[in-house]
């Protein structure tokens, strides 16, 4: 199995050294493309757990402030 690192890094090695065994170099710009749409949602879930855990806290203290 392949680093995605090395792949990210080495893209023109990787599809060098692949081609050897069969492997075509869209095989590898598929990975990339995948790889590239995978952690743009990371951080997309990232960034909307952080929206929920600033509404969380804003909520808490709507809470505590009608309490008293």
């Amino acid at each position: 199995m392949l680093d995605i690192r090395l792949i990210r890094d080495q893209p023109d090695d990787v599809k060098a050294s692949l081609s050897t065994v069969g492997v075509g170099a869209g095989e590898i710009d598929e990975v990339l493309r995948l790889d590239e749409r995978r952690r743009a949602l990371i951080a997309e879930v990232e960034r909307l757990r952080n929206e929920r855990g600033a509404a969380s806290k804003r909520i808490g203290k709507m809470a505590a402030a009608e309490r008293e």
